[in-house]
């Protein structure tokens, strides 16, 4: 990894990275490193964001933490880490350790080549109760299909904090306690209906926490745009490339790639990505060229791949492309075309595992972008009516909200935002209270950048910030609705149907109302 640029700071020194408007200033003792890990006790005091913020003294300034740990404790033993990625692990542990370090460390590398894998791994080598503060991570954040508020709201609730902006967040920040926070998956921030969200979520939220002297970041992120910004923050930051060949043990890649079942492969051939070997595994005859880098690999490979399918598995592959997000196989069987349950089991051996269980969506990208140009655009109309059919029925002939897969109905609302990002579905409280709040909060933004008004709801779901999968115990209403507002009925939503639109309407446009 790349070493930190060295600066050398000066009594009563002002001090804040490139974080934008959004970053706090720090006064700093003198000789303090500002690019590197600050002392929480060499933190003189600080200025928030704003011309005409008043100076805050720091109560930890000169009262350095203890060391818990014995100098002579033995250390913790570590999970297994497979594919080879030992010099990875070590590589990461090293940096976490080291006083000297700078605070942002990005992982890079091609889609498949295990970033959310290693920093998984990571995050369970070091919980937060490690013996060692050296080896401590805090928060483990998957930002994928997340806003910036979203991510923000997330991020406070992972630390125990309260935080309903990016704001809210840097402020809750400023007790001085030393965290590390590590970010998988940014370049997915958003979800496709929301592109430039990675760049966002890199400006806004993970470039001002980097102006935390006592803060450490380990962000996945391939080069691109939003790794552009959080160097621009950050330029000594460490950066670790998965696609570096020197971070994969070539013998112990060899032996993980003889254990994979399926077809055989050649391990020099695929090193050093893990994901191009389990795609190999389920090729027959592919033929790598390791002169080629590891993106041209894929690229070849995922025709290869595709070529050779069955045309069930095409089908329930094809299917899970329109998803424009990762599905459980329970729903994945039930979409237009999967071929249900048997196909769909069938399909899923042919791509490499998630990194999270039973949370399916084509992998690497290679393997997506090959899908996808072999498929029709997706008309989103005709599929909201689609997954909507899918939703229970209650006894008086209403969608049974309360009884559905808030997987079903989040898909549901991307569906019917893609078609119409002002969907009459962002007005129905009792929708948006059961469908995964991530999707309902993307749902919003994505109306919001359309240039839709800012509705009541949309602000009562903005201040009531869920973060979780689901509400623990959905409320009656949002707070700041009044009861008996429209925004606070909780009547079956219109624009749930459970049947196709009649004859002669368009696809992309919202239900009718359901009969009184």
């Amino acid at each position: 990894m790349n070493g930190a640029e060295q600066h050398t700071g000066t009594q009563g020194q002002d001090h804040g990275q490139d974080g934008g408007g959004a970053a706090w200033r720090y006064r700093l003792d003198e000789g303090t490193d500002p690019a590197g890990r600050v002392p929480v006790h060499a933190v003189q005091g600080s200025w928030p964001p704003g011309p005409d913020a008043a100076y805050r003294p720091h109560p930890r300034h000169g009262r350095p933490l203890a060391d818990p740990v014995p100098a002579d404790a033995p250390p913790p033993g570590l999970p297994p880490l497979g594919a080879g990625r030992r010099p990875a692990g070590r590589a990461l542990l090293a940096w976490l350790e080291d006083a000297r370090g700078p605070r942002l460390c990005r992982v890079a590398g091609s889609s498949g080549s295990g970033r959310t894998h290693l920093l998984t791994w990571l995050a369970a080598a070091c919980p937060p109760d490690h013996p060692r503060p050296g080896r401590r991570v805090h928060a483990l954040l998957d930002v994928e299909g997340l806003t910036v508020r979203s991510a923000a709201t997330r991020l406070a609730d992972l630390l125990g904090l309260t935080a309903g902006s990016p704001a809210d967040l840097l402020e809750a920040l400023q007790d001085g306690t030393p965290r590390t926070v590590v970010v998988t998956d940014l370049d997915r921030a958003g979800g496709p209906g929301l592109p430039g969200t990675p760049e966002r979520v890199a400006a806004e939220l993970l470039a001002p926490l980097l102006s935390v002297p006592w803060l450490l970041l380990v962000v996945e992120a391939a080069h691109g745009p939003a790794a552009d910004l959080l160097t621009a923050a950050a330029p000594g930051g460490a950066v670790l490339d998965l696609d570096q060949p020197q971070w994969t043990d070539p013998a112990q890649y060899a032996a993980w790639c003889a254990r994979l079942t399926g077809h055989q492969i050649d391990p020099a051939a695929a090193h050093p990505s893990p994901g191009l070997a389990q795609l190999a595994a389920r090729t027959p005859g592919a033929v790598l060229d390791p002169a080629r880098t590891p993106v041209e690999r894929a690229t070849a490979l995922a025709d290869t791949w595709w070529t050779a399918l069955p045309e069930a598995e095409r089908g329930a592959l094809t299917a899970l492309s329109t998803a424009d997000g990762p599905l459980s196989t329970e729903l994945w069987a039930t979409l237009p075309g999967a071929g249900g349950e048997q196909v769909v089991k069938s399909a899923a051996d042919l791509l490499p595992p998630p990194p999270m269980a039973d949370r399916w969506r084509l992998r690497p990208d290679e393997v997506a972008h090959r899908v996808a140009a072999d498929r029709p655009p997706v008309d989103h109309g005709a599929m909201m009516w689609e997954v909507a059919g899918g939703i229970p029925v209650r006894a008086d002939g209403g969608p049974d909200l309360a009884g559905s897969d808030p997987e079903r109905l989040a898909l549901l609302l991307r569906h019917a935002s893609a078609a119409d990002p002002a969907t009459p579905m962002l007005d129905e409280l009792d929708l948006l209270l059961h469908a995964e709040p991530a999707t309902v909060t993307a749902a919003f933004q994505r109306a919001e950048d359309a240039g839709a008004p800012v509705t009541a709801l949309a602000e009562a779901w903005r201040l009531a910030a869920p973060t979780g999968t689901r509400w623990p115990a959905p409320p009656t209403a949002p707070p700041s609705c009044t009861p008996g507002s429209p925004a606070a009925t909780t009547s079956p939503p219109r624009t749930a149907p459970t049947s196709p639109p009649p004859a002669g309407t368009p696809s992309g446009t919202a239900p009718p109302p359901a009969p009184a």
